[in-house]
């Protein structure tokens, strides 16, 4: 579909945004499709619609949302447009884009490719490692049989362990991939969804673990999309299409049109702004639920702790009416509970669960059995905190010995789990880690993207200036400009002059 000019330059024509138009279409009705399943419960938690922090009606954000959305998908197609011009550039009488850019590769620091297409197909590529994060969170793992249809009975399984490990729910994996897909009515509930979760949540529960949990996906997602998205698309295509078009004005001047390889600029520029705004609200959710929600009182450490039930207790006549207490050793007033009693067995089955806050690594639970009846000790088991691991768990028997002497000796055996799942401080210490990522990620993506518009700018502000813009230097190019002027007049003296040039620069 591209062209050449009779002097080397590679056209866009314009029907080919026509040819994108059924895609666009087709994109656009899945869209709204996912959109149904999401607005609902997305004005019940958050009460209204709002753009930039304003409240404003349905009709006016579902406007502004698909108009964006229509923007963000013609922003990848102006990147293939660019990558199909770049390779076109490069077959095009004379080759004068390779030769302007070998001659550039030679002023930097580090080795680069020969070709400019080498760096722009690269860069493109680069564009799919957004489906990969998608993929591995929204994918069950081998053997999970999942529901996906929506408004099934309350039998069908919501909820699915992904590849990465990580519990999902239909709901988080609808929202993955339409964000990957660049759906803006779905990117734009993301953080003020799950902010007003958060709010919800705090307000009926008070759970730290579950308000933590919210930011740490919203973090997380921000991740994927300034790092993927903003990073590797974004502002990688504003210094290369920046790059082509400095070269195609100095070969060219104002011979051709560039209106085309503006807009695609612009689009990449008006993306990398959303990005921006996207970067402040996490931001700013961030600094809310840290200095309401990560306070030591809400950020001790749990340990769940469960009495199953236990096995060969002493019989006696009556028999024993057992019941099971748990502690831990050196702090029994603070962290002891009993389970329920079973009268009349010497096979309890209790059942009972309990969290205890007050502990440490390498704390001793100890657990007794007890009679209901006469306060007899049936039997006393212990375990050591320091061999469970953070975010693992036991469960398992456990020997019950030193019972009091009046009890008949029997070789019992106590049933119990102990776990420290993912609790408030690790979800705290995750929501830290992310949200440093998120920095990371952020100042590199901002000094990209103003390199790419101080190149910008310079390259109009300095007109001639192709290589050191920042300082409005101009390249010592007459030589290079001569021989290219010189291919246009078919003189075979032409790349005799180029060559010497490139000499004498190396």
């Amino acid at each position: 579909a591209m062209g050449c000019t009779d002097d080397g330059f590679a056209t866009r024509p314009g029907w080919l945004w026509l040819a994108f138009a059924p895609v666009l279409v087709v994109s656009m009705t899945l869209e709204y499709k996912c959109l149904t399943y999401t607005v609902l419960p997305f004005v019940q938690v958050t009460k209204r619609f709002r753009l930039l922090n304003i409240p404003v009606s349905y009709e006016v954000w579902m406007f502004c949302t698909m108009v964006l959305s229509v923007l963000n998908k013609a922003d990848m197609a102006s990147d293939s447009f660019f990558l199909a011009a770049t390779l076109k550039s490069e077959t095009c009488a004379h080759e004068k884009i390779t030769r302007v850019w070998i001659h550039l590769a030679s002023e930097f620091p580090v080795q680069l490719p020969s070709q400019f297409s080498h760096i722009v197909l690269f860069s493109y590529l680069l564009m799919f490692l957004q489906v990969v994060y998608p993929v591995l969170e929204s994918t069950p793992r081998c053997g999970q049989q999942v529901d996906y249809t929506p408004g099934t009975a309350n039998g069908a399984r919501k909820r699915f362990l992904n590849l990465n490990g990580n519990e999902m729910n239909l709901g988080d994996t609808l929202m993955i991939l339409g964000e990957a897909s660049n759906m803006a009515t779905l990117q734009l509930q993301n953080p003020a969804y799950p902010r007003a979760k958060e709010l919800y949540a705090w307000g009926c529960e008070k759970n730290p673990k579950r308000c933590l949990s919210f930011l740490r996906n919203a973090l997380s997602r921000g991740i994927m999309r300034l790092g993927l998205v903003a990073v590797l698309e974004n502002t990688v295509q504003i210094i290369l299409q920046t790059e082509l078009l400095a070269m195609n004005y100095y070969i060219f001047g104002s011979e051709h049109s560039q209106v085309q390889a503006c807009i695609s600029i612009a689009l990449s520029l008006l993306m990398s702004v959303s990005r921006v705004v996207e970067f402040w609200q996490l931001r700013r959710f961030y600094g809310e639920v840290s200095t309401r929600v990560m306070q030591d009182e809400f950020m001790q450490p749990k340990l769940t702790v469960a009495l199953h039930g236990a096995q060969g207790l002493p019989a006696a006549d009556p028999p024993y009416d057992p019941y099971c207490e748990c502690e831990v050793v050196g702090k029994a007033e603070e962290t002891r509970f009993a389970s329920k009693i079973c009268y009349g067995t010497t096979h309890p089955v209790w059942n009972t669960k309990a969290e205890i806050t007050q502990f440490s690594e390498g704390d001793v639970l100890r657990f007794t059995v007890r009679d209901q009846q006469d306060d007899v000790v049936l039997g006393c088991a212990e375990f050591n905190c320091v061999l469970h691991e953070i975010g693992g768990c036991f469960s398992g028997d456990l020997p019950l010995t030193g019972g009091d002497p009046i009890a008949p000796a029997a070789a019992g055996r106590l049933r119990v789990s102990v776990s420290k799942a993912l609790d408030a401080q690790e979800e705290g210490r995750l929501c830290k880690q992310n949200m440093t990522i998120l920095w990371i990620i952020f100042v590199a993506f901002l000094l990209l993207t103003l390199l790419g518009v101080f190149k910008l700018a310079g390259m109009y502000y300095c007109e001639d200036a192709l290589w050191n813009v920042y300082s409005c230097a101009d390249l010592p190019h007459t030589l290079l400009r001569t021989s290219l002027q010189a291919l246009d007049s078919a003189e075979p003296e032409g790349t005799q002059i180029f060559k010497a040039l490139i000499a004498r620069k190396r």
